[in-house]
Protein backbone atom coordinates (compact mmCIF):
# COMPACT_ATOMS: atom_id res chain seq x y z
CA UNK A 1 0.00 0.00 0.00
CA UNK A 2 1.15 3.59 -0.57
CA UNK A 3 -0.08 7.16 -0.59
CA UNK A 4 1.37 9.61 -3.58
CA UNK A 5 1.14 13.27 -2.15
CA UNK A 6 2.10 16.39 -4.56
CA UNK A 7 0.76 19.32 -2.95
CA UNK A 8 -2.72 19.07 -1.67
CA UNK A 9 -3.71 16.78 -3.97
CA UNK A 10 -3.59 12.57 -3.18
CA UNK A 11 -3.73 9.79 -5.01
CA UNK A 12 -4.09 6.68 -3.01
CA UNK A 13 -2.96 3.16 -4.52
CA UNK A 14 -4.18 0.24 -1.96
CA UNK A 15 -5.64 -3.12 -2.37
CA UNK A 16 -9.33 -3.44 -1.27
CA UNK A 17 -7.76 -6.09 1.35
CA UNK A 18 -5.67 -3.63 2.75
CA UNK A 19 -8.41 -1.20 4.26
CA UNK A 20 -7.96 -2.38 7.32
CA UNK A 21 -4.33 -0.76 7.09
CA UNK A 22 -5.41 2.29 5.59
CA UNK A 23 -7.68 2.44 9.10
CA UNK A 24 -4.77 2.06 11.19
CA UNK A 25 -3.04 3.95 9.35
CA UNK A 26 -5.58 7.01 9.06
CA UNK A 27 -6.40 6.77 12.79
CA UNK A 28 -2.66 7.06 14.10
CA UNK A 29 -2.15 10.27 12.22
CA UNK A 30 -1.85 13.37 14.31
CA UNK A 31 -3.05 16.54 13.66
CA UNK A 32 -1.77 19.78 15.41
CA UNK A 33 -3.23 22.37 12.75
CA UNK A 34 -6.12 23.34 10.61
CA UNK A 35 -4.07 22.95 8.07
CA UNK A 36 -3.20 19.16 8.77
CA UNK A 37 -6.73 18.70 9.69
CA UNK A 38 -7.60 20.10 6.19
CA UNK A 39 -5.18 17.73 4.34
CA UNK A 40 -6.39 14.96 6.40
CA UNK A 41 -10.26 15.63 5.12
CA UNK A 42 -8.75 15.69 1.42
CA UNK A 43 -7.13 12.48 1.73
CA UNK A 44 -10.34 10.92 3.36
CA UNK A 45 -12.08 11.93 0.36
CA UNK A 46 -9.34 10.83 -2.27
CA UNK A 47 -9.34 7.42 -0.06
CA UNK A 48 -13.43 7.51 -0.39
CA UNK A 49 -13.32 7.77 -3.73
CA UNK A 50 -10.59 5.42 -4.96
CA UNK A 51 -12.38 2.79 -2.64
CA UNK A 52 -15.92 3.27 -3.71
CA UNK A 53 -14.22 2.75 -7.14
CA UNK A 54 -12.67 -0.47 -6.09
CA UNK A 55 -15.97 -1.60 -5.43
CA UNK A 56 -17.73 -0.67 -8.25
CA UNK A 57 -15.39 -2.84 -9.97
CA UNK A 58 -15.88 -5.86 -7.76
CA UNK A 59 -19.65 -5.43 -7.75
CA UNK A 60 -19.26 -5.40 -12.25
CA UNK A 61 -17.01 -8.73 -11.86
CA UNK A 62 -20.03 -10.36 -9.57
CA UNK A 63 -22.95 -9.65 -12.33
CA UNK A 64 -20.28 -11.14 -14.81
CA UNK A 65 -19.92 -14.86 -12.69
CA UNK A 66 -23.52 -14.80 -11.69
CA UNK A 67 -24.55 -14.17 -15.07
CA UNK A 68 -22.16 -16.68 -17.04
CA UNK A 69 -19.61 -17.85 -14.85
CA UNK A 70 -15.93 -17.78 -15.14
CA UNK A 71 -13.70 -17.75 -18.30
CA UNK A 72 -10.54 -16.72 -18.48
CA UNK A 73 -10.72 -13.25 -18.79
CA UNK A 74 -13.22 -13.01 -16.07
CA UNK A 75 -10.49 -15.18 -13.82
CA UNK A 76 -7.72 -12.32 -14.28
CA UNK A 77 -10.36 -9.74 -13.18
CA UNK A 78 -11.16 -11.28 -10.31
CA UNK A 79 -7.48 -11.98 -9.56
CA UNK A 80 -6.70 -8.65 -10.03
CA UNK A 81 -9.44 -7.69 -7.40
CA UNK A 82 -9.39 -10.40 -5.12
CA UNK A 83 -5.63 -12.03 -5.20
CA UNK A 84 -6.51 -15.66 -4.47
CA UNK A 85 -10.21 -16.11 -4.91
CA UNK A 86 -10.13 -19.12 -7.48
CA UNK A 87 -7.23 -21.77 -7.08
CA UNK A 88 -4.43 -22.36 -9.70
CA UNK A 89 -5.86 -25.92 -11.07
CA UNK A 90 -9.19 -24.19 -11.90
CA UNK A 91 -7.47 -20.89 -13.50
CA UNK A 92 -5.39 -23.48 -15.73
CA UNK A 93 -8.32 -25.01 -17.18
CA UNK A 94 -10.46 -21.55 -17.77
CA UNK A 95 -10.52 -20.96 -21.55
CA UNK A 96 -12.30 -17.74 -23.30
CA UNK A 97 -15.87 -19.58 -22.62
CA UNK A 98 -17.71 -19.59 -19.83
CA UNK A 99 -17.91 -22.11 -17.04
CA UNK A 100 -19.73 -23.00 -14.13
CA UNK A 101 -16.96 -24.54 -12.98
CA UNK A 102 -16.24 -22.57 -9.10
CA UNK A 103 -18.83 -20.37 -10.01
CA UNK A 104 -20.23 -20.41 -6.42
CA UNK A 105 -17.11 -20.36 -4.62
CA UNK A 106 -16.03 -17.26 -6.70
CA UNK A 107 -19.42 -15.66 -5.78
CA UNK A 108 -19.44 -16.35 -2.00
CA UNK A 109 -16.14 -15.01 -1.58
CA UNK A 110 -16.50 -11.69 -4.09
CA UNK A 111 -19.36 -11.19 -2.06
CA UNK A 112 -17.72 -11.43 1.02
CA UNK A 113 -14.92 -9.14 -0.19
CA UNK A 114 -16.91 -6.29 -1.05
CA UNK A 115 -19.09 -6.62 1.69
CA UNK A 116 -16.24 -6.02 4.62
CA UNK A 117 -15.11 -3.22 2.01
CA UNK A 118 -18.16 -1.35 2.20
CA UNK A 119 -18.24 -1.60 5.82
CA UNK A 120 -14.45 -0.39 5.83
CA UNK A 121 -15.59 2.39 3.81
CA UNK A 122 -18.04 3.54 6.13
CA UNK A 123 -15.40 3.17 8.98
CA UNK A 124 -13.30 5.38 7.33
CA UNK A 125 -15.16 8.38 7.06
CA UNK A 126 -15.83 7.67 11.17
CA UNK A 127 -12.34 8.01 11.43
CA UNK A 128 -12.70 11.53 9.80
CA UNK A 129 -15.05 12.68 11.92
CA UNK A 130 -13.33 11.66 14.87
CA UNK A 131 -10.45 13.35 13.46
CA UNK A 132 -12.42 16.54 13.39
CA UNK A 133 -13.72 16.01 16.32
CA UNK A 134 -10.31 15.23 18.05
CA UNK A 135 -9.47 18.66 16.82
CA UNK A 136 -12.07 20.21 18.29
CA UNK A 137 -12.16 19.10 21.67
CA UNK A 138 -7.90 19.37 21.98
CA UNK A 139 -8.29 23.10 21.35
CA UNK A 140 -10.81 22.87 23.93
CA UNK A 141 -12.55 25.97 25.97
CA UNK A 142 -14.68 28.81 24.43
CA UNK A 143 -14.47 32.14 24.19
CA UNK A 144 -12.72 34.09 27.07
CA UNK A 145 -14.68 37.21 26.62
CA UNK A 146 -13.90 41.40 26.53
CA UNK A 147 -10.60 41.96 28.07
CA UNK A 148 -10.19 45.16 30.51
CA UNK A 149 -8.10 47.84 29.72
CA UNK A 150 -7.25 51.38 30.83
CA UNK A 151 -8.26 53.41 27.61
CA UNK A 152 -8.69 56.58 29.55
CA UNK A 153 -5.32 56.37 31.35
CA UNK A 154 -3.91 56.00 28.04
CA UNK A 155 -5.55 59.24 26.08
CA UNK A 156 -4.12 61.13 29.25
CA UNK A 157 -0.80 60.38 29.28
CA UNK A 158 -2.13 61.13 25.26
CA UNK A 159 -2.60 64.47 26.55
CA UNK A 160 0.29 64.90 28.65
CA UNK A 161 2.57 64.27 25.46
CA UNK A 162 0.63 66.60 23.16
CA UNK A 163 1.24 69.73 25.94
CA UNK A 164 5.13 68.69 25.77
CA UNK A 165 5.44 68.27 21.93
CA UNK A 166 7.36 71.07 20.13
CA UNK A 167 4.56 72.30 18.25
CA UNK A 168 5.42 74.57 15.47
CA UNK A 169 3.22 76.75 12.64
CA UNK A 170 3.32 73.48 10.49
CA UNK A 171 2.25 70.80 12.95
CA UNK A 172 -1.42 70.34 13.45
CA UNK A 173 -1.30 68.59 16.66
CA UNK A 174 -3.93 71.34 18.11
CA UNK A 175 -6.55 70.13 15.24
CA UNK A 176 -6.22 66.06 16.68
CA UNK A 177 -9.52 64.98 17.97
CA UNK A 178 -8.58 61.12 18.12
CA UNK A 179 -5.77 60.31 20.88
CA UNK A 180 -4.76 57.08 18.87
CA UNK A 181 -4.19 59.24 15.82
CA UNK A 182 -2.52 61.96 17.75
CA UNK A 183 -0.29 59.79 19.27
CA UNK A 184 1.18 58.24 16.18
CA UNK A 185 1.25 61.87 15.05
CA UNK A 186 3.91 62.96 17.63
CA UNK A 187 5.93 59.61 16.62
CA UNK A 188 5.69 59.52 13.35
CA UNK A 189 6.52 64.00 12.75
CA UNK A 190 9.87 64.25 14.54
CA UNK A 191 12.05 65.60 12.59
CA UNK A 192 10.08 66.05 9.70
CA UNK A 193 9.77 69.62 7.65
CA UNK A 194 8.70 71.11 4.30
CA UNK A 195 6.84 68.56 1.69
CA UNK A 196 7.29 65.55 3.95
CA UNK A 197 5.79 67.00 6.63
CA UNK A 198 2.52 68.01 4.42
CA UNK A 199 2.27 64.96 2.94
CA UNK A 200 2.13 63.48 6.59
CA UNK A 201 -0.19 66.38 7.89
CA UNK A 202 -2.70 65.94 4.61
CA UNK A 203 -2.90 62.24 5.48
CA UNK A 204 -3.02 62.49 9.35
CA UNK A 205 -5.56 64.85 9.09
CA UNK A 206 -8.05 62.46 6.96
CA UNK A 207 -7.48 59.94 9.38
CA UNK A 208 -8.72 61.46 12.10
CA UNK A 209 -11.72 63.34 10.27
CA UNK A 210 -12.50 59.37 9.14
CA UNK A 211 -12.63 57.78 13.23
CA UNK A 212 -14.06 61.18 14.24
CA UNK A 213 -17.22 61.14 12.35
CA UNK A 214 -17.23 57.21 13.41
CA UNK A 215 -16.77 58.35 17.32
CA UNK A 216 -13.68 55.91 17.25
CA UNK A 217 -12.55 57.38 20.68
CA UNK A 218 -12.99 55.09 22.91
CA UNK A 219 -12.44 51.95 21.17
CA UNK A 220 -9.17 53.21 19.81
CA UNK A 221 -7.73 54.76 23.28
CA UNK A 222 -9.50 50.66 24.51
CA UNK A 223 -7.06 48.73 21.29
CA UNK A 224 -4.00 51.49 21.96
CA UNK A 225 -4.03 50.51 25.53
CA UNK A 226 -3.76 46.52 24.72
CA UNK A 227 -1.37 47.32 22.73
CA UNK A 228 1.02 49.86 24.80
CA UNK A 229 1.17 52.00 21.69
CA UNK A 230 -1.07 53.58 18.84
CA UNK A 231 -1.42 51.07 16.39
CA UNK A 232 -1.03 53.22 13.04
CA UNK A 233 2.47 54.79 14.24
CA UNK A 234 4.28 52.82 11.86
CA UNK A 235 2.12 53.36 9.14
CA UNK A 236 1.35 57.33 9.47
CA UNK A 237 5.92 57.08 9.24
CA UNK A 238 5.12 55.95 5.59
CA UNK A 239 3.09 59.02 4.33
CA UNK A 240 5.65 61.16 4.52
CA UNK A 241 7.16 60.61 0.73
CA UNK A 242 3.84 60.47 -1.27
CA UNK A 243 0.66 62.49 -0.84
CA UNK A 244 -1.95 59.93 -0.12
CA UNK A 245 -6.27 59.95 -1.39
CA UNK A 246 -8.72 59.62 1.02
CA UNK A 247 -9.39 56.59 -0.11
CA UNK A 248 -5.62 55.02 0.01
CA UNK A 249 -5.86 56.32 3.85
CA UNK A 250 -8.69 54.19 4.64
CA UNK A 251 -7.59 51.51 2.87
CA UNK A 252 -4.53 51.50 4.80
CA UNK A 253 -6.70 52.28 8.60
CA UNK A 254 -8.17 49.01 8.01
CA UNK A 255 -5.52 46.85 6.52
CA UNK A 256 -3.65 47.95 10.27
CA UNK A 257 -7.09 47.09 12.07
CA UNK A 258 -7.42 43.95 11.21
CA UNK A 259 -3.88 42.99 11.12
CA UNK A 260 -4.18 43.08 14.68
CA UNK A 261 -7.10 40.44 14.44
CA UNK A 262 -9.46 42.82 15.80
CA UNK A 263 -12.82 41.32 14.86
CA UNK A 264 -12.13 37.51 15.68
CA UNK A 265 -14.13 37.30 18.90
CA UNK A 266 -17.63 36.23 19.37
CA UNK A 267 -20.28 38.88 19.55
CA UNK A 268 -23.68 38.77 20.74
CA UNK A 269 -26.51 37.96 18.26
CA UNK A 270 -28.21 41.75 17.86
CA UNK A 271 -24.31 42.91 17.70
CA UNK A 272 -23.49 40.37 14.72
CA UNK A 273 -27.03 40.82 13.64
CA UNK A 274 -26.58 44.95 12.71
CA UNK A 275 -22.79 44.79 11.96
CA UNK A 276 -23.63 42.33 9.46
CA UNK A 277 -26.59 44.15 7.94
CA UNK A 278 -24.02 46.97 7.90
CA UNK A 279 -21.67 44.83 5.36
CA UNK A 280 -21.57 46.07 1.65
CA UNK A 281 -23.97 44.17 0.23
CA UNK A 282 -21.37 42.65 -2.23
CA UNK A 283 -19.49 41.54 1.16
CA UNK A 284 -23.14 40.31 1.84
CA UNK A 285 -23.87 38.42 -1.50
CA UNK A 286 -20.16 36.86 -1.24
CA UNK A 287 -21.10 35.06 2.30
CA UNK A 288 -18.81 37.49 4.55
CA UNK A 289 -19.86 36.62 7.96
CA UNK A 290 -19.70 38.07 11.43
CA UNK A 291 -19.00 35.66 14.16
CA UNK A 292 -21.98 35.69 16.50
CA UNK A 293 -23.55 33.31 19.47
CA UNK A 294 -26.02 32.04 17.04
CA UNK A 295 -24.00 30.24 15.69
CA UNK A 296 -22.22 28.59 18.29
CA UNK A 297 -25.40 27.65 19.73
CA UNK A 298 -26.39 26.44 16.64
CA UNK A 299 -23.34 23.76 16.42
CA UNK A 300 -23.65 22.98 19.63
CA UNK A 301 -27.11 21.29 19.35
CA UNK A 302 -26.34 19.57 16.40
CA UNK A 303 -23.57 17.74 18.81
CA UNK A 304 -26.49 16.61 20.63
CA UNK A 305 -28.53 15.69 17.70
CA UNK A 306 -25.89 13.31 16.22
CA UNK A 307 -25.36 11.67 19.38
CA UNK A 308 -28.57 10.27 18.49
CA UNK A 309 -27.73 9.86 15.21
CA UNK A 310 -25.11 7.00 16.12
CA UNK A 311 -27.24 6.04 18.81
CA UNK A 312 -29.62 4.63 16.33
CA UNK A 313 -26.85 3.51 14.17
CA UNK A 314 -25.69 1.10 16.69
CA UNK A 315 -29.08 -0.26 17.68
CA UNK A 316 -29.69 -1.02 13.91
CA UNK A 317 -26.13 -2.96 13.87
CA UNK A 318 -26.83 -4.61 16.73
CA UNK A 319 -30.47 -6.20 15.91
CA UNK A 320 -28.54 -7.03 12.45
CA UNK A 321 -25.45 -8.75 14.47
CA UNK A 322 -28.37 -11.01 16.36
CA UNK A 323 -27.77 -14.62 14.76
CA UNK A 324 -31.61 -15.57 15.23
CA UNK A 325 -31.82 -12.97 12.76
CA UNK A 326 -29.56 -14.17 10.08
CA UNK A 327 -30.49 -17.87 10.83
CA UNK A 328 -34.32 -16.62 9.97
CA UNK A 329 -33.16 -14.91 6.41
CA UNK A 330 -31.03 -17.75 5.37
CA UNK A 331 -34.73 -20.21 6.26
CA UNK A 332 -37.12 -18.10 5.14
CA UNK A 333 -38.05 -18.36 8.85
CA UNK A 334 -38.74 -16.18 11.93
CA UNK A 335 -41.78 -13.63 13.58
CA UNK A 336 -43.32 -11.89 10.65
CA UNK A 337 -45.53 -8.16 10.92
CA UNK A 338 -47.67 -6.66 9.43
CA UNK A 339 -47.06 -3.72 6.89
CA UNK A 340 -49.44 -2.12 4.32
CA UNK A 341 -51.07 -5.34 4.44
CA UNK A 342 -48.65 -8.19 4.03
CA UNK A 343 -46.51 -10.08 5.57
CA UNK A 344 -43.11 -8.77 6.04
CA UNK A 345 -40.14 -10.55 7.80
CA UNK A 346 -40.37 -9.08 11.67
CA UNK A 347 -36.85 -8.83 12.32
CA UNK A 348 -36.23 -6.82 9.01
CA UNK A 349 -38.94 -4.61 9.03
CA UNK A 350 -37.91 -3.61 12.76
CA UNK A 351 -34.36 -3.06 12.03
CA UNK A 352 -35.75 -0.92 8.64
CA UNK A 353 -37.55 1.18 11.31
CA UNK A 354 -34.42 1.89 13.66
CA UNK A 355 -32.61 2.64 10.34
CA UNK A 356 -35.94 5.19 9.40
CA UNK A 357 -35.43 6.69 12.58
CA UNK A 358 -31.82 7.30 12.40
CA UNK A 359 -32.63 9.12 8.87
CA UNK A 360 -35.09 11.45 10.71
CA UNK A 361 -32.57 12.31 13.45
CA UNK A 362 -30.58 13.36 10.75
CA UNK A 363 -32.61 14.89 8.37
CA UNK A 364 -34.14 16.85 11.37
CA UNK A 365 -30.10 17.97 12.21
CA UNK A 366 -29.38 18.74 8.57
CA UNK A 367 -32.21 21.01 7.91
CA UNK A 368 -31.29 22.57 11.45
CA UNK A 369 -27.68 23.73 10.52
CA UNK A 370 -27.79 23.74 6.43
CA UNK A 371 -29.36 27.21 5.11
CA UNK A 372 -30.22 27.07 1.98
CA UNK A 373 -29.33 30.64 0.54
CA UNK A 374 -30.67 29.75 -2.97
CA UNK A 375 -33.59 32.30 -2.77
CA UNK A 376 -33.48 34.75 0.17
CA UNK A 377 -29.55 34.97 -0.06
CA UNK A 378 -27.49 35.07 3.05
CA UNK A 379 -28.50 36.33 6.37
CA UNK A 380 -27.06 36.80 9.62
CA UNK A 381 -28.33 33.91 11.22
CA UNK A 382 -26.49 31.76 8.09
CA UNK A 383 -25.30 28.76 9.37
CA UNK A 384 -21.41 27.76 8.14
CA UNK A 385 -23.04 24.37 6.23
CA UNK A 386 -24.87 26.50 3.14
CA UNK A 387 -26.32 24.59 0.11
CA UNK A 388 -26.25 27.30 -2.53
CA UNK A 389 -27.17 27.39 -6.88
CA UNK A 390 -23.90 25.97 -8.52
CA UNK A 391 -23.45 28.97 -10.68
CA UNK A 392 -23.14 31.23 -7.37
CA UNK A 393 -20.30 29.39 -5.84
CA UNK A 394 -17.66 30.77 -7.57
CA UNK A 395 -18.64 34.72 -6.10
CA UNK A 396 -18.29 33.27 -2.67
CA UNK A 397 -15.53 34.23 -0.58
CA UNK A 398 -13.97 32.13 2.09
CA UNK A 399 -15.80 28.92 1.24
CA UNK A 400 -14.59 25.66 0.05
CA UNK A 401 -14.97 23.89 -3.31
CA UNK A 402 -18.25 21.99 -1.71
CA UNK A 403 -19.35 18.65 -3.40
CA UNK A 404 -22.44 18.12 -5.40
CA UNK A 405 -26.18 17.69 -3.07
CA UNK A 406 -29.54 18.08 -5.09
CA UNK A 407 -29.50 19.02 -9.03
CA UNK A 408 -28.19 22.13 -9.52
CA UNK A 409 -27.25 23.27 -5.72
CA UNK A 410 -23.76 22.63 -4.11
CA UNK A 411 -23.35 21.89 -0.35
CA UNK A 412 -20.43 24.18 0.71
CA UNK A 413 -18.34 25.17 4.14
CA UNK A 414 -17.43 28.27 5.57
CA UNK A 415 -13.90 28.47 6.30
CA UNK A 416 -12.38 31.15 8.97
CA UNK A 417 -11.50 33.50 6.06
CA UNK A 418 -15.47 33.54 5.27
CA UNK A 419 -15.34 35.55 9.00
CA UNK A 420 -14.42 39.36 8.89
CA UNK A 421 -11.12 39.69 9.61
CA UNK A 422 -7.50 40.04 7.35
CA UNK A 423 -7.48 36.93 5.13
CA UNK A 424 -11.48 37.77 4.57
CA UNK A 425 -10.11 40.83 3.21
CA UNK A 426 -7.81 40.24 1.35
CA UNK A 427 -10.29 37.12 -0.66
CA UNK A 428 -11.94 39.84 -1.46
CA UNK A 429 -9.91 42.07 -2.90
CA UNK A 430 -8.25 38.70 -4.76
CA UNK A 431 -11.86 38.32 -6.20
CA UNK A 432 -12.28 41.73 -7.11
CA UNK A 433 -15.67 42.01 -4.75
CA UNK A 434 -14.80 45.56 -3.33
CA UNK A 435 -16.14 48.77 -5.03
CA UNK A 436 -15.14 52.51 -4.75
CA UNK A 437 -16.66 53.53 -1.18
CA UNK A 438 -17.16 49.82 0.57
CA UNK A 439 -13.60 49.78 2.40
CA UNK A 440 -15.29 53.05 4.12
CA UNK A 441 -18.12 50.86 5.16
CA UNK A 442 -16.21 48.12 6.18
CA UNK A 443 -13.78 50.14 8.72
CA UNK A 444 -17.27 51.44 9.99
CA UNK A 445 -18.58 48.14 10.74
CA UNK A 446 -14.95 46.93 12.33
CA UNK A 447 -15.24 50.46 14.25
CA UNK A 448 -18.83 49.40 15.71
CA UNK A 449 -17.98 45.67 16.05
CA UNK A 450 -15.29 47.20 18.70
CA UNK A 451 -17.33 49.59 19.89
CA UNK A 452 -20.13 47.17 21.15
CA UNK A 453 -17.90 44.47 22.27
CA UNK A 454 -18.26 41.30 22.28
CA UNK A 455 -20.56 38.42 24.24
CA UNK A 456 -20.64 37.60 27.98
CA UNK A 457 -22.41 34.74 27.41
CA UNK A 458 -18.98 32.86 27.04
CA UNK A 459 -20.19 29.51 28.47
CA UNK A 460 -22.23 28.91 25.25
CA UNK A 461 -19.56 28.81 22.96
CA UNK A 462 -17.46 25.85 24.42
CA UNK A 463 -18.15 23.15 22.26
CA UNK A 464 -17.29 20.80 24.44
CA UNK A 465 -20.55 18.32 23.70
CA UNK A 466 -18.19 16.94 20.61
CA UNK A 467 -16.77 15.13 23.89
CA UNK A 468 -19.64 12.89 24.02
CA UNK A 469 -20.05 12.49 20.14
CA UNK A 470 -16.82 11.54 19.78
CA UNK A 471 -17.46 8.45 22.43
CA UNK A 472 -20.69 7.53 20.39
CA UNK A 473 -18.94 7.43 16.89
CA UNK A 474 -16.20 5.49 18.51
CA UNK A 475 -18.92 3.25 20.09
CA UNK A 476 -20.72 3.02 16.52
CA UNK A 477 -17.39 2.14 14.60
CA UNK A 478 -16.73 -0.78 17.50
CA UNK A 479 -20.78 -2.24 17.01
CA UNK A 480 -19.85 -1.95 13.00
CA UNK A 481 -16.49 -3.92 13.36
CA UNK A 482 -18.33 -6.72 15.40
CA UNK A 483 -20.98 -6.68 12.99
CA UNK A 484 -18.29 -7.33 9.87
CA UNK A 485 -16.83 -10.09 12.21
CA UNK A 486 -19.98 -11.54 12.82
CA UNK A 487 -21.00 -11.86 9.11
CA UNK A 488 -17.94 -12.08 6.88
CA UNK A 489 -18.75 -15.81 6.55
CA UNK A 490 -22.27 -14.71 5.59
CA UNK A 491 -22.49 -12.33 2.61
CA UNK A 492 -25.86 -13.61 1.57
CA UNK A 493 -27.34 -12.46 4.49
CA UNK A 494 -25.81 -8.76 4.56
CA UNK A 495 -26.96 -8.81 0.78
CA UNK A 496 -30.34 -9.91 1.60
CA UNK A 497 -31.39 -8.04 4.76
CA UNK A 498 -29.54 -4.96 2.90
CA UNK A 499 -32.16 -5.55 0.18
CA UNK A 500 -34.61 -5.66 2.79
CA UNK A 501 -33.90 -2.95 4.80
CA UNK A 502 -33.78 -0.51 1.26
CA UNK A 503 -36.99 -1.75 0.11
CA UNK A 504 -38.76 -0.73 3.46
CA UNK A 505 -36.86 2.49 3.55
CA UNK A 506 -38.46 3.31 0.01
CA UNK A 507 -42.10 2.55 1.15
CA UNK A 508 -44.08 5.95 1.57
CA UNK A 509 -44.73 4.89 5.13
CA UNK A 510 -41.36 3.29 5.75
CA UNK A 511 -39.62 6.14 7.81
CA UNK A 512 -41.08 7.51 10.68
CA UNK A 513 -40.47 11.09 9.78
CA UNK A 514 -43.58 12.92 11.76
CA UNK A 515 -44.78 14.40 8.04
CA UNK A 516 -41.34 15.82 7.15
CA UNK A 517 -40.04 15.24 3.83
CA UNK A 518 -36.71 13.78 3.63
CA UNK A 519 -35.10 17.31 1.87
CA UNK A 520 -31.58 17.41 3.09
CA UNK A 521 -30.94 13.71 3.89
CA UNK A 522 -31.60 11.27 0.57
CA UNK A 523 -30.59 8.17 1.16
CA UNK A 524 -30.39 6.72 -2.44
CA UNK A 525 -30.95 9.79 -4.63
CA UNK A 526 -29.98 7.78 -7.92
CA UNK A 527 -31.92 4.34 -7.07
CA UNK A 528 -28.97 3.00 -5.66
CA UNK A 529 -30.09 0.08 -3.61
CA UNK A 530 -27.12 -0.44 -1.68
CA UNK A 531 -27.42 0.33 2.29
CA UNK A 532 -23.64 0.95 2.67
CA UNK A 533 -23.58 3.76 -0.08
CA UNK A 534 -26.37 5.55 1.34
CA UNK A 535 -24.50 5.01 5.13
CA UNK A 536 -21.44 6.65 3.24
CA UNK A 537 -24.04 9.43 1.82
CA UNK A 538 -25.17 10.61 4.81
CA UNK A 539 -21.70 10.35 7.20
CA UNK A 540 -20.29 12.49 4.25
CA UNK A 541 -22.84 14.83 5.72
CA UNK A 542 -22.07 14.47 9.05
CA UNK A 543 -18.49 14.66 8.35
CA UNK A 544 -19.05 18.46 6.70
CA UNK A 545 -21.50 19.68 9.81
CA UNK A 546 -18.27 18.81 11.73
CA UNK A 547 -16.17 20.38 9.93
CA UNK A 548 -18.30 23.56 9.86
CA UNK A 549 -17.95 22.97 13.99
CA UNK A 550 -14.55 23.33 13.11
CA UNK A 551 -14.17 26.14 11.22
CA UNK A 552 -16.05 28.19 14.52
CA UNK A 553 -12.69 26.74 16.77
CA UNK A 554 -11.00 27.76 14.63
CA UNK A 555 -12.39 31.57 15.13
CA UNK A 556 -11.82 30.79 18.56
CA UNK A 557 -8.35 30.09 18.24
CA UNK A 558 -8.00 33.53 16.03
CA UNK A 559 -9.35 35.07 18.99
CA UNK A 560 -6.31 34.48 21.38
CA UNK A 561 -4.74 36.60 19.28
CA UNK A 562 -6.32 39.54 19.37
CA UNK A 563 -5.52 42.00 21.84
CA UNK A 564 -8.82 42.88 23.44
CA UNK A 565 -9.91 39.43 24.13
CA UNK A 566 -9.46 38.57 27.87
CA UNK A 567 -6.09 36.43 28.22
CA UNK A 568 -5.30 36.88 24.72
CA UNK A 569 -1.87 35.37 23.48
CA UNK A 570 0.55 38.13 23.23
CA UNK A 571 3.50 36.42 22.47
CA UNK A 572 2.16 35.02 19.97
CA UNK A 573 0.48 37.84 18.63
CA UNK A 574 3.97 39.57 18.50
CA UNK A 575 5.65 37.15 16.76
CA UNK A 576 3.02 37.52 14.14
CA UNK A 577 3.24 41.32 13.41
Amino acid sequence: MSMEMTGNATHPKWRLGEIGEVLRSRMAERIDSVNQLNLYMQRNEADLIYGSRLILQIDAILDEVRRAGLSKDVAVAVESSRPGTIPEAVRKILTSNYTRTHQKETIVALESWANAGKVGLVVLIMTAIIKIIGWIISNGNGFAGNGEFDGEGYAEKVGEKAESFSQTENTIIGQLKISAVKDAYIEASKGLKGRDLENLNLAIAMADEVFTNMNAEEYLNDLSSALGRSPFTELFKGYTKKRQSSQQVIHDLLDTLLQHNVTYGIYPIEVGKKAWQALPKSAREAGVRIPNLLNFQQMSNVASELIGYFGSLQSAFKAMIDPSVAEGFKNQQGSTTTHNGKQVNKAAHDTALIFGQALAQLNTTMNFIISDVSRKGFEYATAPLVVIPENKVRGLVGHDDGVDFVPGKVLVNAQASAFLGRECLEQMRQAGTLSVGDERELLAVVVTLGKQGFTNDTAATNLNRYSALDKAVNNTIKVLEQFQKATKDNAEYVNLISEVIMNELNQPSGLRTDGRELSMVLFSPDGDEDLFVGLRRNLSLVRRCCGAAATLQTILNLAKRNPLVKGNNRKNMLDGE
